[in-house]
């Protein structure tokens, strides 16, 4: 009876810590998901901002564009751009 009972706790607690493992692995991979997409854009807006060295103004409006580490802090901190 006592064995019994132990046994169960076990299996009990197997299936709790198997469910635990489960979630985590999820939000893991929801993280590397979203890890994923945030270096994609961050290629992007590389490479922009070196198709923009190369010409410092922008046409028709004759303004400078953001540096690329004034991109990133942009994003970093979700901010607006303005142009200069």
């Amino acid at each position: 009876m006592v064995q019994r009972r132990l046994q169960l706790r076990i299996e009990t607690q197997g299936k709790y810590l198997q469910s635990i493992l489960e979630k985590a692995c999820k939000a893991f991979d929801k993280q590397a998901a979203t890890f994923a997409r945030l270096e994609a854009v961050r290629e992007e807006l590389s490479e922009l901002a070196i198709k923009v060295s190369n010409s410092t103004t922008v046409p028709f409006f004759h303004a400078t564009m953001p540096s690329l580490s004034e991109l990133a802090v942009a994003i970093d901190h979700k901010t607006n751009i303005t142009i200069e």
